[in-house]
Protein backbone atom coordinates (compact mmCIF):
# COMPACT_ATOMS: atom_id res chain seq x y z
CA UNK A 1 0.00 0.00 0.00
CA UNK A 2 2.92 2.53 1.13
CA UNK A 3 4.73 1.03 -2.14
CA UNK A 4 1.53 1.84 -4.44
CA UNK A 5 1.47 5.81 -2.55
CA UNK A 6 4.73 6.91 -2.88
CA UNK A 7 4.54 5.08 -6.90
CA UNK A 8 1.23 7.21 -7.49
CA UNK A 9 3.18 10.53 -5.86
CA UNK A 10 6.08 10.40 -7.83
CA UNK A 11 4.06 9.66 -11.01
CA UNK A 12 1.79 12.99 -10.21
CA UNK A 13 5.10 15.02 -8.99
CA UNK A 14 8.51 14.06 -8.79
CA UNK A 15 10.86 11.30 -8.60
CA UNK A 16 12.12 11.28 -4.58
CA UNK A 17 15.40 11.51 -3.77
CA UNK A 18 17.49 12.70 -1.25
CA UNK A 19 17.58 16.05 -3.66
CA UNK A 20 14.25 16.62 -4.86
CA UNK A 21 13.01 15.62 -0.47
CA UNK A 22 15.21 18.29 0.57
CA UNK A 23 13.93 21.20 -2.11
CA UNK A 24 10.54 20.09 -1.52
CA UNK A 25 11.15 20.81 2.55
CA UNK A 26 12.73 24.36 1.57
CA UNK A 27 9.70 25.50 -0.80
CA UNK A 28 7.11 24.03 2.00
CA UNK A 29 8.50 25.61 5.07
CA UNK A 30 8.45 28.72 2.77
CA UNK A 31 5.27 28.08 1.47
CA UNK A 32 3.86 27.04 4.70
CA UNK A 33 5.24 29.79 7.16
CA UNK A 34 3.57 31.98 4.30
CA UNK A 35 0.15 30.25 3.91
CA UNK A 36 0.25 29.96 7.72
CA UNK A 37 0.03 33.92 8.18
CA UNK A 38 -2.69 34.33 6.04
CA UNK A 39 -5.00 31.79 7.51
CA UNK A 40 -4.21 33.26 10.72
CA UNK A 41 -4.84 36.33 10.13
CA UNK A 42 -7.45 35.46 7.94
CA UNK A 43 -9.97 32.52 8.20
CA UNK A 44 -9.28 32.11 11.62
CA UNK A 45 -9.62 35.65 12.64
CA UNK A 46 -12.83 35.98 11.06
CA UNK A 47 -14.06 32.68 12.66
CA UNK A 48 -12.99 33.05 15.85
CA UNK A 49 -14.17 36.58 15.86
CA UNK A 50 -18.01 35.09 14.86
CA UNK A 51 -17.69 31.98 17.77
CA UNK A 52 -17.01 34.82 20.25
CA UNK A 53 -19.82 37.10 19.54
CA UNK A 54 -22.52 34.11 18.58
CA UNK A 55 -21.46 32.79 21.85
CA UNK A 56 -19.25 29.18 20.48
CA UNK A 57 -18.07 27.32 23.83
CA UNK A 58 -14.59 26.62 23.34
CA UNK A 59 -14.86 23.34 22.02
CA UNK A 60 -16.37 24.01 19.22
CA UNK A 61 -14.35 27.21 18.54
CA UNK A 62 -11.18 25.06 18.56
CA UNK A 63 -12.67 22.11 16.41
CA UNK A 64 -13.41 24.63 14.26
CA UNK A 65 -9.87 25.97 14.05
CA UNK A 66 -8.31 22.96 14.03
CA UNK A 67 -10.20 21.93 10.62
CA UNK A 68 -9.00 25.08 9.21
CA UNK A 69 -5.60 24.28 10.53
CA UNK A 70 -5.61 20.49 8.94
CA UNK A 71 -6.75 22.55 5.40
CA UNK A 72 -4.26 25.07 5.80
CA UNK A 73 -1.38 22.63 5.77
CA UNK A 74 -3.32 19.79 3.65
CA UNK A 75 -2.90 23.07 0.90
CA UNK A 76 0.75 24.09 1.14
CA UNK A 77 1.99 20.50 1.08
CA UNK A 78 0.27 20.35 -2.43
CA UNK A 79 1.19 23.71 -3.38
CA UNK A 80 4.98 23.16 -2.48
CA UNK A 81 4.27 19.78 -4.34
CA UNK A 82 3.24 21.71 -7.55
CA UNK A 83 5.96 24.17 -7.42
CA UNK A 84 8.90 21.69 -7.04
CA UNK A 85 7.49 19.72 -9.94
CA UNK A 86 7.76 22.47 -12.06
CA UNK A 87 11.35 23.56 -11.05
CA UNK A 88 12.47 20.06 -11.68
CA UNK A 89 10.35 19.72 -15.21
CA UNK A 90 11.34 23.22 -16.32
CA UNK A 91 14.47 24.07 -18.47
CA UNK A 92 14.47 27.66 -17.76
CA UNK A 93 16.89 28.68 -15.66
CA UNK A 94 15.46 31.68 -14.48
CA UNK A 95 11.80 29.87 -13.41
CA UNK A 96 14.34 27.79 -11.35
CA UNK A 97 16.06 30.56 -9.65
CA UNK A 98 12.60 32.38 -9.66
CA UNK A 99 10.29 30.30 -7.23
CA UNK A 100 12.27 29.81 -4.74
CA UNK A 101 13.71 33.46 -4.70
CA UNK A 102 10.36 34.44 -4.36
CA UNK A 103 8.92 31.95 -1.77
CA UNK A 104 12.29 32.84 0.89
CA UNK A 105 11.13 36.69 0.12
CA UNK A 106 7.76 35.74 1.15
CA UNK A 107 8.21 34.12 4.15
CA UNK A 108 10.88 36.39 5.41
CA UNK A 109 8.32 39.13 4.59
CA UNK A 110 6.17 37.38 7.06
CA UNK A 111 8.96 36.40 9.90
CA UNK A 112 8.87 40.62 9.51
CA UNK A 113 5.85 40.98 10.37
CA UNK A 114 5.52 38.67 13.57
CA UNK A 115 9.16 39.79 14.95
CA UNK A 116 7.44 43.43 14.76
CA UNK A 117 3.83 42.69 15.59
CA UNK A 118 3.82 46.67 17.44
CA UNK A 119 4.81 48.30 14.35
CA UNK A 120 4.04 45.87 11.50
CA UNK A 121 0.17 46.87 10.83
CA UNK A 122 -1.65 43.30 12.45
CA UNK A 123 -4.48 43.49 13.54
CA UNK A 124 -3.93 43.72 17.41
CA UNK A 125 -6.37 43.40 20.24
CA UNK A 126 -7.37 46.53 22.57
CA UNK A 127 -6.15 46.73 26.00
CA UNK A 128 -9.36 45.77 28.49
CA UNK A 129 -8.84 46.52 32.28
CA UNK A 130 -11.23 43.11 33.27
CA UNK A 131 -10.42 43.67 36.92
CA UNK A 132 -8.47 46.26 38.67
CA UNK A 133 -6.32 43.29 39.09
CA UNK A 134 -5.88 42.29 35.40
CA UNK A 135 -5.14 44.26 32.55
CA UNK A 136 -5.23 42.24 29.18
CA UNK A 137 -3.72 43.49 25.87
CA UNK A 138 -1.27 42.72 23.14
CA UNK A 139 2.91 41.91 23.13
CA UNK A 140 3.96 44.89 24.91
CA UNK A 141 6.63 47.70 23.52
CA UNK A 142 9.76 48.62 26.06
CA UNK A 143 7.72 52.22 26.18
CA UNK A 144 4.75 50.36 27.35
CA UNK A 145 6.70 48.12 29.68
CA UNK A 146 7.66 51.70 31.26
CA UNK A 147 4.15 53.12 31.11
CA UNK A 148 3.43 50.12 33.35
CA UNK A 149 6.08 50.13 35.64
CA UNK A 150 5.03 54.11 35.95
CA UNK A 151 1.63 52.80 36.60
CA UNK A 152 2.53 50.57 39.35
CA UNK A 153 1.58 47.20 37.98
CA UNK A 154 3.38 44.05 39.80
CA UNK A 155 4.40 42.56 36.91
CA UNK A 156 3.45 41.59 32.97
CA UNK A 157 2.29 37.97 32.79
CA UNK A 158 3.77 36.72 29.51
CA UNK A 159 1.66 33.22 27.91
CA UNK A 160 4.21 33.59 24.78
CA UNK A 161 5.00 29.97 24.33
CA UNK A 162 8.55 28.66 22.99
CA UNK A 163 7.24 26.12 20.50
CA UNK A 164 6.21 28.72 18.64
CA UNK A 165 8.81 29.06 16.71
CA UNK A 166 11.06 30.95 15.03
CA UNK A 167 9.19 34.46 16.83
CA UNK A 168 8.19 34.08 20.46
CA UNK A 169 11.12 32.79 21.93
CA UNK A 170 12.75 35.30 20.65
CA UNK A 171 9.67 38.48 21.17
CA UNK A 172 10.08 36.12 25.11
CA UNK A 173 13.67 37.30 24.77
CA UNK A 174 13.41 40.85 24.09
CA UNK A 175 10.44 41.44 26.81
CA UNK A 176 12.39 39.57 29.46
CA UNK A 177 15.45 41.95 28.64
CA UNK A 178 13.13 45.53 28.57
CA UNK A 179 11.83 43.82 31.41
CA UNK A 180 14.80 43.92 33.44
CA UNK A 181 15.75 47.50 31.66
CA UNK A 182 12.51 48.93 33.41
CA UNK A 183 12.61 46.97 36.18
CA UNK A 184 9.13 45.18 36.11
CA UNK A 185 8.89 41.35 36.30
CA UNK A 186 8.24 39.52 33.41
CA UNK A 187 6.49 36.34 34.52
CA UNK A 188 6.81 33.64 31.90
CA UNK A 189 2.85 31.37 31.77
CA UNK A 190 2.99 29.78 28.51
CA UNK A 191 0.27 28.55 26.44
CA UNK A 192 -0.86 27.01 23.12
CA UNK A 193 -4.03 28.87 21.26
CA UNK A 194 -6.45 25.67 19.97
CA UNK A 195 -3.86 23.01 19.87
CA UNK A 196 -3.23 22.59 23.68
CA UNK A 197 -6.23 22.65 26.91
CA UNK A 198 -3.18 24.49 29.05
CA UNK A 199 -4.65 23.00 31.81
CA UNK A 200 -1.39 23.71 34.00
CA UNK A 201 -0.45 27.20 33.28
CA UNK A 202 -4.98 28.22 33.61
CA UNK A 203 -4.49 26.20 36.61
CA UNK A 204 -1.40 29.06 37.87
CA UNK A 205 -3.98 32.00 36.51
CA UNK A 206 -6.80 30.12 38.37
CA UNK A 207 -4.51 29.97 41.48
CA UNK A 208 -3.78 34.20 41.43
CA UNK A 209 -6.74 35.40 40.29
CA UNK A 210 -8.68 33.58 43.62
CA UNK A 211 -6.13 34.95 45.72
CA UNK A 212 -5.91 39.26 45.32
CA UNK A 213 -2.28 39.64 45.18
CA UNK A 214 -1.19 42.82 43.13
CA UNK A 215 -1.80 44.21 39.42
CA UNK A 216 -0.68 42.41 36.03
CA UNK A 217 -0.73 42.97 32.37
CA UNK A 218 -1.39 39.99 30.60
CA UNK A 219 -0.68 39.39 27.17
CA UNK A 220 -0.10 36.89 24.26
CA UNK A 221 0.95 37.88 20.51
CA UNK A 222 -1.86 39.94 19.62
CA UNK A 223 -3.83 39.65 22.70
CA UNK A 224 -6.43 38.10 21.28
CA UNK A 225 -7.40 34.72 21.89
CA UNK A 226 -4.93 33.27 24.82
CA UNK A 227 -6.27 36.08 26.79
CA UNK A 228 -9.64 35.55 25.84
CA UNK A 229 -9.23 31.98 27.45
CA UNK A 230 -7.54 33.32 30.54
CA UNK A 231 -10.35 36.19 30.69
CA UNK A 232 -12.80 33.38 30.79
CA UNK A 233 -10.87 31.59 33.78
CA UNK A 234 -10.64 34.60 35.84
CA UNK A 235 -14.71 35.27 35.42
CA UNK A 236 -15.21 32.33 36.58
CA UNK A 237 -13.09 32.58 39.85
CA UNK A 238 -13.97 36.43 40.89
CA UNK A 239 -15.87 38.90 38.43
CA UNK A 240 -15.04 41.32 40.53
CA UNK A 241 -11.70 41.12 41.80
CA UNK A 242 -9.99 44.08 43.54
CA UNK A 243 -6.66 44.57 44.17
CA UNK A 244 -5.66 43.09 47.66
CA UNK A 245 -2.72 43.71 50.01
CA UNK A 246 0.19 42.49 48.05
CA UNK A 247 2.07 42.29 51.72
CA UNK A 248 -0.35 40.08 52.99
CA UNK A 249 -0.71 37.23 50.43
CA UNK A 250 1.18 35.24 48.37
CA UNK A 251 2.47 36.78 45.52
CA UNK A 252 4.48 35.83 42.16
CA UNK A 253 7.11 38.01 42.98
CA UNK A 254 9.86 34.67 43.12
CA UNK A 255 8.34 32.83 39.97
CA UNK A 256 9.89 34.18 36.38
CA UNK A 257 9.52 31.43 34.77
CA UNK A 258 6.54 28.80 34.82
CA UNK A 259 6.96 25.31 33.21
CA UNK A 260 4.32 22.99 32.62
CA UNK A 261 6.09 19.52 30.90
CA UNK A 262 3.10 17.64 30.75
CA UNK A 263 1.23 20.77 28.29
CA UNK A 264 0.79 18.94 25.46
CA UNK A 265 1.65 20.72 21.97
Amino acid sequence: MITKLFSTFERIFFKLSLKTVALFGFIWLMVGFVSGTSTLMGPVRWLTSMARSSGWGHSLESGCVKGIIILYVTASFFVACWLTRIMLKTSKKHIKVLIPLVCFLCAAGALYLFLNPATSGLDRGEEEALTEQFTFGPYPTEKRLTDLKRKGYTGVISLLHPAVVPFEPKLLADEREAGDKVGLRIIHIPMLPWVSENKESLAVIRDLASKPQGRYYVHCYLGKDRVYLVKRVIETVSPKLKIGSVSSLRTLHNITNFRAPDIPI
